[in-house]
């Protein structure tokens, strides 16, 4: 069984238009849709914005569906220069940009329990779903690129120059986001393998509100193009 997280109703949407003898379950004001999608064994959900809520819906999936592997796509922002609405991130690792108790002689980022501020994705599963992006952009018609890279997590939307230039710089990292680094603590608690994929939709900075009206249903057009591929 395989838990698709989506951060948003029009990622699940999509999804749910594709899968087969689906069964319906709801739990905490969560809908849960699990079934057959491109011929594996699936359980979709919409974890809705931030990490707490990110992390409360990769927890359920655990306890209540038995998932032996999870899938977390959605947008971000890209912070890399070479980045640009449409591109796509595979995360080979996630930080969580706001957790800082630096006070107390700790990294900045690194969660209370873990030995590194990194959390890693399941190599495995992480190297296929960087074939899948690439398979894909040699089929599309249009232009964009994917790069492996680290996606920094935070409740917060970035839209500021200097915030996204301190993120980019302190963590190096590629992209920032809201729930990833959530589902990957949890995820790596259970033991359970992980990856965490993410489309850009803006460039997290002055324009990012605009930017991400604009682009987020193009970016999320292309993680749907990926899964598909990755499950078939």
């Amino acid at each position: 069984m395989i838990g698709i997280i989506t951060a948003m109703d029009l990622e699940m949407d999509t999804f749910a238009k594709e899968i087969q003898d689906v069964k319906e379950t709801k739990l905490c004001g969560r809908k849960f849709l699990q079934g057959k999608l491109f011929g594996k064994d699936v359980v979709l959900v919409v974890s809705g914005i931030g990490k707490v809520n990110a992390a409360v819906t990769t927890q359920m999936l655990v306890d209540n569906f038995s998932v032996k592997k999870i899938i977390h796509t959605g947008v971000a922002g890209g912070l890399a220069p070479e980045l640009r609405p449409g591109d796509v991130v595979v995360a080979s690792a996630l930080v969580q940009h706001d957790f800082d108790t630096t006070e107390f002689g700790d990294p900045k980022g690194l969660v209370a329990g873990f030995c590194s501020v990194d959390m890693e994705p399941d190599q495995e599963l992480f190297q296929s779903i960087f074939e899948s992006c690439k398979k894909v952009i040699a089929s599309d018609s249009e232009e964009w690129q994917v790069i492996k890279g680290r996606v920094a997590t935070g409740d917060q939307f970035i839209a500021s120059k200097e915030k996204s230039l301190e993120i980019r710089d302190f963590f190096d990292a590629a992209a920032c986001e809201m729930e990833g680094a959530a589902v990957a603590q949890v995820a790596l608690i259970n033991q359970i393998p992980f990856v965490v994929l993410r489309a850009i939709s803006d460039n997290a900075s002055t324009g990012a509100k605009i930017d991400y009206r604009t682009f987020r249903e193009k970016a999320i057009q292309r993680t749907v193009k990926i899964l598909q591929e990755y499950l078939k």
